[in-house]
């Protein structure tokens, strides 16, 4: 699995080319420096996202 630092470098080499606004907001801010800690397995956090939308959906008539 990849380090998190390269998933930012690369997102931030891809911003900073794109516009020299994000160039400049990404040099000011620097790093992110969040790390995620999932609460849940990706497929259980998949599923009760379904079953919330199914259980609680507006019928709209």
């Amino acid at each position: 699995m990849a380090h998190p630092d390269e998933g930012y470098n690369a997102a931030a080499h891809y911003l900073s080319e794109l516009d020299q606004d994000w160039a400049h907001h990404i040099a000011t801010t620097g790093p992110c420096l969040h790390q995620a800690h999932p609460a849940r397995e990706p497929y259980e956090a998949l599923i009760r996202a379904v079953a919330y939308q199914q259980l609680h959906a507006k019928w709209v008539i």
